[in-house]
């Protein structure tokens, strides 16, 4: 059986075409600001974000509050994926 065949294995993450109206289209999750805001970015002469610096800044500030409060770990999870 392929994996293609089955919509229980099929991504969720933007996996249906643009206009499907089925019931796994109602559950996407797209990661990213997406083709609409970028363009209107680069309409505005704005600079796209750099995600990778972000990213950084955000686990650093996660990393500096659990040494602040004397945490020897912490449990993240995403509450949409339970």
């Amino acid at each position: 059986m392929s994996f293609n065949q089955n919509k229980k294995y099929q991504t969720k993450i933007a996996s249906q075409a643009a206009g499907d109206e089925d019931i796994y289209s109602l559950n996407k999750h797209v990661l990213g600001p997406g083709a609409l805001a970028e363009s209107e970015w680069v309409e505005a002469g704005l600079v796209s974000p750099n995600m990778t610096s972000i990213r950084e800044y955000r686990l650093q500030r996660v990393r500096d509050k659990l040494i602040e409060f004397d945490c020897a770990g912490i449990l993240l999870y995403d509450p949409v994926n339970i």
